[in-house]
This record gives structure tokens, sequence and C-alpha cells, in this order.
């Protein structure tokens, strides 16, 4: 398991000038949509709330969204509620 942080990329330059960034996502395929919609995608989305750190979660998007959305660390224990 990763215990630290991944750096990311800066300008030689300008190291305060950052081009790229490490992130973690999650992309579920569905095989059986009508178990995953019931059950099985909340069940994922639970489990890696719990196991992703709140400080490091910052944004969020789903299918039937168009955008990304911020995620504040206050709202990181309701999302893990409603999952």
């Amino acid at each position: 398991m990763l215990t630290h942080p991944i750096e990311g990329m800066a300008l030689h330059e300008d190291p305060d000038v950052h081009i790229a960034k490490v992130a973690l996502g999650v992309t579920i395929y569905l095989a059986e949509p009508l178990f995953w919609g019931a059950e099985g995608a909340g069940k994922a989305l639970e489990v890696f709330l719990q196991r992703c750190p709140a400080e490091r979660l910052g944004w969020y998007t789903s299918s039937l969204r168009d955008d990304w959305v911020p995620i504040r660390s206050t709202e990181h224990r309701a999302l893990v509620e409603r999952a």
C-alpha cells in the first residue's frame, strides 16, 4: 500500500507552477445494471469513500453529470453515509 503521496510535475524554471498532478479515480463498469443499480454500485462507492482520505478527495462526477463537482472535506462524511 502506498503510504506517501506521489509527486506531481512542475516547471523546472518555476517549481511553483504545477503542470501535472497525480489523482486517484474509480471507474466501475456494470455487467448487470439492475443489480449494480440496486446495491452493487452504492457498496463499491461506500468502500472507496471509506478508504479515501477526506483531505485527498477533491472532485467527483458521475455518468449523469457533464461536469466535475468540488468536494469540501466537511462533505466527505455525508457522501459516505449516502453511499
